[in-house]
């Protein structure tokens, strides 16, 4: 359970990117396999996402503005939100977040939309 008392484990959505552009408006189906205190989450992505030549089969997820930073609230069922792109090694791993040890590869901001 996240720092919001929320539990988005097991949670189905679609991710919509808005950058990179050259990924900008595609839709990818997320599950949430795993989620850390701070509020990331670890989402397996369906299909796999190529980017580069590279396939990421998980993103770590966080969100971009939190309620009341930008004085409106978020959309019921959306929120913005930042990604990298993680390997499926470090996805399996103790602690797969590597935000601190990203150093190239896929980032991206986009929408997480349940539908609900």
């Amino acid at each position: 359970m996240n720092r919001t008392g929320v539990n988005s484990r097991g949670m189905a959505a679609d991710l919509t990117v808005a950058d990179p552009w050259e990924l900008a408006g595609m839709r990818f189906g997320v599950e949430v396999v795993q989620e850390d205190s701070e509020g990331r989450m670890l989402a397996r992505v369906e299909p796999a996402l190529d980017w580069k030549g590279t396939q990421y089969h998980f993103l770590v997820l966080e969100r971009r503005h939190r309620a009341g930073s930008t004085g409106q609230p978020p959309a019921p069922h959306s929120m913005e939100c930042a990604g990298i792109g993680v390997s499926t090694e470090q996805a399996a791993g103790t602690s797969p977040w590597g935000a601190d040890r990203w150093r190239g590869g896929l980032a991206l901001l986009g929408t997480l939309s349940t539908g609900a």
